[in-house]
């Protein structure tokens, strides 16, 4: 692998181990006498020696009701794009009817109401909902909208983690990691004998999808591309990954010192995987069979990156060959926990489509003076459907449970009214 040097008054000096052009690179114990491999993170995998066993089929249990012929669905509500599944329940498990996303563009209340309507084009005419499961960052908003129970019922909002867990194991029934990059964030999911362990990483998009679609944005490359044209290189740069800002000053200054395209792109899927094993994955003990989910491991660039430095096979980096799964696999985990609620019993409090999508919904801040409490909560939220109060957020600790979801009853709704007629919203 190549690394450039720069020139100072000092002399010659090879840019340092994070890639990076910066005062790093004039310190003694970040300089190297020679070029740093991409692939120097030394990580170890555990290999059992028991066959992997990739199977579609999940083993019921504890149910006390049929699940044949019941639809479920999943949302995924993510800052980028909004994903949605549909699941028929079979006697053997599950049938994918459909599985998509719509751009959330800043407007979660219009994705989820997208994402919606794709669900109602592909259930069957007649059919209803068995069970709807919400996740994501938008989950909880996603469950308000669109059922009247928050409580023991088969609409079900779970966590991201719970959600990517339930997929990969569906897929991979003997999953070890499951390793998840979206547009804006990135999880790794390791499950062992204690249990799962996780960590997550929402604060940069150093290690995330935007970064290779900003990059690809300066460099006019249509995102189906970039793949393709990183993997033709065969010295890919180092590029600095702990910064999303300092690692695209980065590549531009590559690209001024006449670094070829591709292997700036290489080097930026390499840094990608360096962030995200030294940051979430730090500490961890990783085994194989490990699952890939996420929007961005559809990237050919970062499967590579990831296999070549974690030096793993097709068989142990596992990624579905249909792309909808890779990217609906949070939406089709909230989809089987829906169905699994209702097998054991729950009903589903769907308010229906039509209901849903001929509403409209928005969201309003408050200031709550509670007239039982000495305490005053600024930057509280509650949402509105229809101008009528159906969830508040953002409370912290609240004596009443007041703005901590959905409003279940008569006097959190009458005070959250007061507030807005108090300011002008009603």
């Amino acid at each position: 692998m190549s690394q450039p040097l720069e020139k100072s008054e000092e002399g010659i000096h090879i840019l340092d181990t994070l890639g990076g052009r910066c005062e790093g690179a004039f310190q003694a114990k970040n300089v190297k006498e020679i070029p740093q491999s991409q692939k120097n993170i030394k990580i170890p995998i555990h290999r059992e020696k028991s066959k992997i066993v990739i199977n579609n089929e999940r083993s019921l249990h504890s149910d006390v009701r049929s699940i044949d012929g019941i639809y479920f669905a999943g949302i995924d509500g993510g800052s980028r794009g909004t994903k949605y599944a549909l699941i028929k329940g079979t006697q053997t498990g599950i049938e994918i009817i459909s599985v998509g996303s719509v751009e959330t563009s800043g407007d979660a209340i219009k994705a989820i109401q997208a994402a919606l309507i794709e669900l109602k084009k592909h259930l069957p005419l007649g059919e209803s909902l068995g069970g709807v499961g919400t996740t994501g960052s938008a989950g909880e908003l996603a469950r308000d909208m669109i059922t009247t129970k928050a409580k023991y019922t088969s609409d079900v909002k779970v966590t991201e983690i719970l959600a990517h867990t339930t997929w990969a194991q569906y897929m991979v029934p003997g999953v070890k990691v499951i390793m998840d990059i979206g547009g804006n964030d990135a999880k790794i999911i390791v499950i062992n004998d204690h249990g799962i362990e996780f960590a997550m990483n929402d604060k940069c998009a150093a290690g995330a999808g935007a970064f290779i679609e900003a990059i690809a944005k300066r460099f006019e490359i249509p995102l189906d591309q970039f793949g393709p044209i990183a993997l033709t290189s065969h010295s890919p740069a180092r590029i600095s990954g702990r910064c999303a800002v300092f690692g695209e000053s980065d590549i531009i200054h590559k690209a001024r010192a006449g670094f070829p395209t591709k292997d700036l792109l290489m080097g930026l899927a390499y840094s990608i995987c360096r962030t995200y094993l030294s940051d979430i994955g730090k500490g961890k003990v990783l085994s194989v069979p490990i699952v890939a989910q996420g929007g961005t491991f559809l990237n050919q660039a970062i499967q590579h990156a990831f296999k070549e430095t974690l030096q793993l096979s097709e068989e142990e980096f596992i990624i579905a060959k249909d792309r909808r799964l890779v990217v609906g696999a949070g939406a089709l985990g909230a989809a089987l926990l829906a169905k699994d609620a209702y097998a054991k019993g729950m009903n589903s409090s769907f308010k229906g489509f039509d209901t849903i999508l001929s509403s409209t919904y928005h969201t309003r801040t408050l200031t709550c003076k509670h007239p039982s409490c000495d305490r005053t909560c600024h930057g509280v939220i509650t949402l509105l459907e229809d101008d009528q109060p159906i969830a508040g957020y953002k409370s912290i600790n609240c004596d009443f449970g007041l703005f901590e979801g959905m409003i279940e009853d008569d006097a959190s709704k009458k005070h959250i009214e007061t507030l807005l007629l108090e300011r002008g919203l009603a």
